[in-house]
């Protein structure tokens, strides 16, 4: 949560606006950017994932999350 308001995960069919996007590439300008951001990257301390893989999950997002 920041500022007490829950953060929503995932939008659906919108990995770009996903939290979970930006949380894990460290998205500047966000609350997720590693330099500024009242949480920063995740995981805060590492190992990132590789843009491949933070690729895989953005097109599984972007076509709904299907099971």
């Amino acid at each position: 949560a920041v500022n007490n308001k829950p953060l929503k995960v995932i939008e659906l069919n919108n990995a770009e606006k996903s939290n979970w996007i930006l949380a894990l590439r460290g998205t500047p300008g966000t609350i997720f950017d590693p330099t500024n951001g009242q949480i920063g990257q995740m995981p805060p301390s590492g190992p990132f994932m590789s843009a491949n893989d933070l690729q895989r999950i953005a097109d599984w997002i972007n076509v709904g999350a299907p099971r």
